[in-house]
């Protein structure tokens, strides 16, 4: 007859090598998980700065087309006395702050005040 405690003691042992085997898996799969954790946080960090980039690039962009567009209006303002009255006139509506129509010579702006509207005695 078999002995039953060394039947026993096999199986235990070979739960034994599964449960470290398991451990060894879970703690692998953990690392893992860890690893993927920070290279999406270093692929955020790489995306935030690519759109930072981009952003400030947008706005150098934007600044000179604006300082082009400038200089050929004021360009063609000295060159006609007609385009110069027109964009006087539209700049004249546009700017509202002071330091801003002082760059063009205009007045500042006056604000018509409202009339006080008192309530009518009855």
């Amino acid at each position: 007859m078999p002995d039953i405690s060394s039947a026993d003691s096999t199986v235990v042992e070979g739960a034994g090598r599964q449960s470290a085997a398991l451990r060894k898996l879970d703690e692998s799969i953990a690392g893992q998980r860890k690893k993927l954790e920070q290279l999406k946080a270093r692929k955020q960090a790489i995306e935030a700065r690519q759109r930072t980039r981009l952003k400030g690039e947008e706005r150098r962009h934007d600044t000179r087309r604006k300082v082009l567009l400038g200089a050929m209006l004021l360009e063609q303002m000295q060159r006609d006395e007609n385009v110069q009255r027109n964009l006087s006139a539209q700049l004249d509506a546009f700017l509202v702050r002071e330091q801003d129509r002082a760059l063009f010579g205009l007045s500042p702006r006056v604000v018509a005040q409202e009339p006080n509207h008192a309530p009518d005695p009855q």
